[in-house]
């Protein structure tokens, strides 16, 4: 479930809870579960400072007064687990307005404390003000979804101005995020607009207001004691291993999904490779080598297109297992089988996201098992911190350029390596390549009656 969260700024200290009064929210959203109904939240809170370090960090009290659930269908729920939701949760923001720990109850269900860090962790952002008309930065903000690389938009408006916060990724989780606050001249965000597809497959659009400011009673110094202190991170139990036998049946109803749709962009063949991959990750290990063994332990036929995308598509699935079982699951059901160029392209594509590759030379395995792969008509790579180093002899490097990734209009280095590459596709054999004067190779003409000096 997405929870989204309205706030008030302060453009150089973070947001801006005035000290002595309680602000109180009101948050609605609605949630598009799996592609299947909606389901609107609606909740009701209350935030005030209660403290302030002499380093800027301010501590804030986060109140849930009410949780309520209703779905397409009219069925509704208040507080429909019936958490208890009256236990202290402070939070501590930094001057920059990003949160990085909160302060639980220790009787606090995890749940609940789930839910409170994905109200704060949506709130938490950092802000820099500009003078221009618009303006852009980066930041990697924690959140409850984890330390994510974010890019900021601000831009002014005859009200005062929005800032949209961007993100997506789609390696160890597939999440796009985008939020805009529109905030009024006193620098308070009045409404608060997202995006976030996290744990659901649909968008989410919330919007917030504030229902205004009551004075609140003072705290005395220790507002903390008596509670956990944690990071804003939300830390996923791990999940009780399936069996084939339990999820059989929902894993080739996906499978058959996926191949319902000839649109491989399609939104809904996406939804459904990314549920095959989610059931697939929840099997136990028997039953995953029982799966693989099934699903790759066969061949077809190069006119059984269906087949063959079937085939493609659970090696896919099981290379972003990324385990040394699923690996290994790999060499041996398909590259130790004659594979085929799409079958190699695929599993090369899955590894290079590996968290945890195990650590072998490939291109000396290639050439021991497949004597059609030698030094003459392939090349290694090495990617050390934008350093490559292509081998044989003393290898290809080019200039490392920092922050390439805030500056990708002046990058052009990748785009010569690409040039230089194609160049050399047609040479029949790579050693008689220099790959040091690789900038200045030029691809031998069909009048020529020699190679370059300059390629040798």
């Amino acid at each position: 479930m997405l929870f989204l969260i309205l706030l008030l700024l302060d453009p150089t200290e973070g947001f801006n809870y005035e000290a002595g009064y309680e602000h109180h929210y009101t948050y609605s959203s609605t949630s598009d579960t799996l592609g299947m109904h909606n389901v609107t939240t609606v909740l009701k809170f209350r935030i005030r400072m209660i403290n302030e370090t002499n380093t800027g960090i301010k501590f804030h009290q986060l109140s849930v007064d009410s949780f309520v659930q209703h779905a397409q269908n009219g069925e509704y729920a208040d507080n429909p687990f019936k958490w208890d939701l009256t236990k202290r949760f402070l939070f501590e923001m930094e001057p920059d307005g990003l949160v990085h720990f909160i302060h639980y109850h220790q009787e606090d269900k995890t749940e609940v404390v789930t839910l409170k860090k994905a109200l704060v962790g949506t709130m938490s952002a950092k802000f820099q003000k500009n003078d221009h008309q618009t303006w852009r930065y980066l930041s990697t903000d924690a959140d409850h979804g984890g330390y994510l690389d974010h890019k900021y938009e601000g831009e002014k408006t005859t009200n005062g101005y929005t800032l949209t916060r961007h993100h997506y990724s789609s390696q160890t989780v597939l999440r796009t995020h985008k939020k805009v606050m529109h905030v009024d001249h006193s620098d308070n965000i009045r409404e608060v607009k997202a995006f976030d597809n996290i744990t659901m497959n649909g968008d989410a659009p919330a919007t917030q207001r504030t229902l205004g400011k009551v004075p609140s009673s003072e705290f005395g110094d220790s507002v903390s004691d008596g509670l956990v202190r944690d990071s804003i991170v939300v830390t996923k139990k791990p999940s009780k291993p399936t069996t084939l036998k339990e999820t059989g049946e929902i894993i080739k109803d996906l499978i058959t999904c996926v191949q319902r749709h000839e649109n491989k962009y399609a939104q809904n063949r996406t939804n459904c490779v990314r549920n095959l991959t989610w059931e697939v990750g929840k099997l136990d290990q028997e039953s995953f080598l029982q799966l693989s063994h099934s699903a790759l332990n066969k061949s077809c036929d190069i006119s059984d297109i269906k087949c063959l995308e079937e085939r493609y598509l659970m090696i896919d699935v099981i290379s972003q297992m990324r385990s040394n079982v699923s690996q290994q699951i790999l060499v041996d059901y398909v590259l130790e089988r004659n594979a085929s160029v799409e079958e190699v392209r695929r599993c090369l594509i899955h590894s290079i996201a590996t968290k945890q590759p195990i650590h072998v030379k490939p291109l000396g395995v290639i050439w021991g098992k497949y004597k059609q792969w030698n030094a003459s008509n392939t090349i290694m790579f090495d990617d050390i911190r934008r350093n490559f180093i292509m081998n044989p002899k003393t290898g290809l490097r080019i200039r490392a350029f920092r922050e390439a990734h805030m500056n990708r209009h002046k990058d052009t280095e990748l785009l010569k390596l690409s040039k230089y590459l194609k160049d050399i596709s047609n040479v029949e054999d790579f050693t008689e390549l220099n790959h040091k004067y690789w900038e200045r190779y030029r691809p031998k003409r069909k009048h020529d009656k020699t190679e370059s000096d300059d390629a040798v």
